[in-house]
């Protein structure tokens, strides 16, 4: 099985002459389901009521199932109208939310198991040239290569902490310390 695309969904929410965007990484059913069932519900609903608003977005999915395509299209939407709010406040969202930390480190998240290791090398390269001091990379479908690729992740990237990686397949048990070499 490969990834070898990924649907993008995104949402906008309109008030006072201003847009707030949300977006999800989700099938195009839920855009469907944004369109023609959250949005028409909205309409009328304070902009700063984000509160109502995902009340009433989760009450229309009831029926539906709040996991999977339901939960995903309303939190686009909902996203969507936080992000409204903060620009009609003139105000960033984590702001308003209430900030626990000063910032978050970003890091460059990608390397696919399908990806060649040419593939890996440049998208871990542009990662370094972009300022990225930490990469997640995909493991999982071949222990033996995953190693080799976790390598040279790590001599892209300084320190051993600066590499992770998440299980895109697992066929049967996988060693937990394969990409220690062990």
């Amino acid at each position: 099985m490969d990834w070898d695309h990924t649907t993008l969904v995104v949402v906008t929410a309109e008030a006072g002459g201003r847009q707030g965007i949300g977006y999800g990484y989700a099938d195009a059913a839920t855009a469907r389901l944004v369109a023609d069932t959250l949005a028409t519900r909205l309409p009328g609903l304070d902009a700063f009521d984000t509160n109502r608003a995902w009340i009433v977005m989760t009450e229309a999915v009831r029926n539906l199932g709040r996991p999977g395509i339901a939960s995903m299209a309303v939190s686009a939407l909902d996203v969507a109208l936080w992000d409204l709010k903060g620009k009609l406040l003139d105000r960033s969202v984590a702001d308003l939310l209430g900030r626990a930390r000063d910032g978050t480190p970003a890091y460059g998240s990608g390397g696919f198991t399908s990806c060649s290791d040419g593939t890996l090398a440049e998208q871990l390269a542009g990662w370094a040239r972009d300022g990225l001091p930490a990469v997640k990379m995909k493991i999982g479908r071949d222990a033996a290569r995953d190693i080799g690729r976790v390598a040279r992740a790590r001599l892209r990237h300084r320190e051993p902490q600066e590499v992770g990686g998440t299980v895109e397949q697992a066929p049967g048990d996988v060693d937990a310390d394969a990409d220690e070499g062990g």
